[in-house]
C-alpha cells in the first residue's frame, strides 16, 4: 500500500458509514486522495503485510471480529480469504496509515497530531 508521500489513498466500504465519514471529510478538506473499495479490489497478502507496517499495530488490532487463536500470519490469510473482516475505514498517507475510527483521528493525522 506504498503511496508517494502526497497522495492519499482511503480504504473503503461504500456500505459502512464511518467509511462514508471519512470520505466527505476528505472532500470537505480539499485533500487529494484515491478511494479503494477493499470488497472490489481486495488487498493482497502482501499489501496487507505491508500496511500493517504502516499502521503499527498488530493486526488483530485492524481485523473485526479477529479470532483469537490464529497468529498474525492467520489473520493475514483471513483478511485474504474475507475482505469484510478488514477494521475501515483505513487512510494511507505515504509510509503512515491509521484505522480512522473514530472520524477525530482522521482529522488529527492530517494535521499531523497524531504520533509518528
Amino acid at each position: 500500500m506504498t503511496t508517494p508521500s502526497s497522495t492519499t489513498c482511503l480504504i473503503y466500504n461504500p456500505n459502512c458509514s464511518k467509511s462514508r465519514t471519512a470520505l466527505s471529510l476528505l472532500k470537505e478538506r480539499g485533500q487529494q486522495f484515491e478511494v479503494r473499495d477493499y470488497l472490489q479490489q481486495p488487498l493482497s497478502a502482501e499489501e496487507l503485510w505491508q500496511l500493517r507496517e504502516q499502521l503499527d499495530l498488530p493486526v488483530r488490532d485492524w481485523v473485526r471480529g479477529a479470532n483469537l487463536e490464529l497468529d498474525e500470519a492467520g489473520l493475514i490469510q483471513a483478511l485474504v480469504g474475507d475482505p469484510g473482516l478488514l477494521q475501515r475505514p483505513i487512510v494511507v498517507h505515504g509510509q503512515r496509515a491509521i484505522v480512522a475510527r473514530p472520524p477525530i483521528l482522521l482529522t488529527e493525522f492530517l494535521d499531523g497530531s497524531v504520533d509518528e
